[in-house]
């Protein structure tokens, strides 16, 4: 008797644990679009990360299920969106326990179709016996506290923010806590300014990494001096005593027609048939520019290029295109005193070479890490990560974000508009033991970048 009791026992609790119920995330993936890895970096690839995520999504969906087992995937899918595309949920996939709950969870960090605006989606569909049992999806808008900061290369989370609030977000779309606003804001004043530091940090390592014992000088600027606008420019020590002053002004535009017969030839056919015909015009442009140091110095900036334009019979115009390089001249009263060669066509790099009496000089902006680098003779002498480190400046070269962060807005140019605005301030890299002469110089070569690319277009 006492056996088959035992027996009975047994069997039961076989039975009981065939169908007890599991909750198995089969499909979990992460989708990011149309953001900067600066200000959102990829954390959710480290595996830190994925453990700290997984083992809180495992807690809420044993709370919302009412399950005491979940099974876990061996990691979160990771998904870069570089076009148009968009971000799918994949249904999960039946288990062999029918009585099991199949779950899939998908989010979706991107920005706005239309602006600048942060947008985080998150859906889950679970499904049991075939058929879904629950499916929900939640979105919110993401605001850094300040929007003009959505110009600077500032993160808006750390490692652990992100996976806090990545949880929060778990723990909200399987209903376990109140729902959170629509819009929620990230960070504050005073986790700025140590964001702030934190990329200063940042910065020092890596230029150590390039440039063996750098020396540390601070450029703090006034207006937008990628555009080829007025601004004036200060070149500070750590104890924030003015080594120069520097003020540039914008010079006039000059724009000459080349002698061309393709347009008589397009213009007697379009009077012929009517038929509106392209035709191409070929022009000389040349900019003009001013630098004035607080020394007296007066350095003068011209560059010029041969350009041709599509034009057509009817008026409009279509693509322009750079025929010749473009030769950026400096010129000391009457004698010139530096040239280079300017190239600006390639979307990640900006960059000029040339020569300053018998120095080669190099200088290339680097779009896809922020960093300027000056050298001589084929020796790195300057290092300018392009990241600004005031976080009271509310602006990255000038430029600001609208409140419906639609529209990017440059402020006004003139000098005396310039001068009322708060500095932005980047870090100033210079190889150890060069003298006052010599950082002047590569100043000067930085100039010349900025008069380049403010013009190129």
């Amino acid at each position: 008797m006492k056996k088959s009791i035992i027996v009975a026992i047994l069997l039961m609790a076989i039975s009981n644990s065939s169908s007890a119920q599991v909750i198995n995330l089969k499909w979990m993936q992460h989708a990011f679009r149309w953001l900067s890895t600066g200000s959102f970096p990829e954390y959710i690839t480290k595996k830190s990360t994925q453990d700290s995520i997984l083992y809180y999504t495992a807690i809420e969906l044993k709370k919302h299920f009412k399950s005491d087992t979940v099974s876990l995937p061996e990691k979160i899918g990771y998904r870069e969106i570089t076009m148009f595309g968009n971000a799918k949920i994949s249904e999960p996939e039946q288990s062999a326990n029918e009585n099991d709950i199949d779950v899939s969870i998908l989010s979706f960090l991107t920005r706005a179709t239309t602006g600048f605006a942060v947008k985080f989606k998150m859906q889950v569909i679970a499904k049991s016996h075939g058929e879904v049992i629950y499916s929900r999806v939640i979105e919110h808008e993401l605001e850094y506290y300040s929007m003009d900061l959505y110009m600077t290369g500032v993160k808006w989370f750390s490692e652990d923010e992100f996976v806090q609030f990545y949880t929060s977000q778990i723990s909200e779309l399987l209903e376990n806590r109140k729902a959170l606003p629509a819009k929620i804001t990230i960070g504050s004043l005073a986790n700025t300014e140590k964001e702030f530091q934190k990329i200063a940090l940042e910065n020092d390592s890596l230029v150590r990494g390039m440039m063996p014992q750098p020396e540390k000088l601070f450029l703090k600027t006034n207006g937008n001096f990628l555009a080829g606008d007025n601004f004036i420019l200060r070149l500070l020590n750590d104890k924030s005593d003015t080594i120069t002053t520097v003020t540039y002004r914008e010079g006039w535009e000059a724009s000459w027609p080349k002698v061309d017969l393709s347009f008589v030839t397009a213009d007697f056919f379009h009077s012929l048939t009517g038929i509106n015909w392209g035709y191409q015009t070929k022009t000389k442009e040349k900019r003009f520019g001013r630098l004035n140091f607080n020394d007296g110095r007066e350095l003068r900036l011209r560059i010029e290029w041969l350009e041709s334009t599509r034009q057509y019979t009817d008026g409009t115009s279509g693509k322009s295109f750079v025929l010749s390089p473009m030769i950026l001249e400096v010129f000391k009263e009457k004698d010139m005193i530096a040239y280079f060669t300017y190239y600006g066509r390639n979307e990640l790099r900006d960059s000029l070479q040339g020569k300053i009496g018998d120095l080669s000089i190099t200088a290339a902006y680097n779009k896809t890490n922020s960093l300027i680098e000056v050298t001589e003779n084929g020796k790195l002498k300057v290092i300018m990560p392009l990241q600004n480190l005031s976080p009271i400046s509310n602006s990255t070269n000038s430029v600001k974000l609208s409140k419906n962060k639609i529209f990017v807005i440059s402020t006004s140019k003139s000098l005396s508009t310039v001068r009322t605005r708060e500095p932005e301030m980047y870090a100033f890299y210079h190889l150890a033991g060069l003298n006052e002469q010599e950082i002047t110089r590569y100043l000067d070569v930085l100039l010349c970048l900025f008069f380049g690319i403010g013009n190129k277009n």
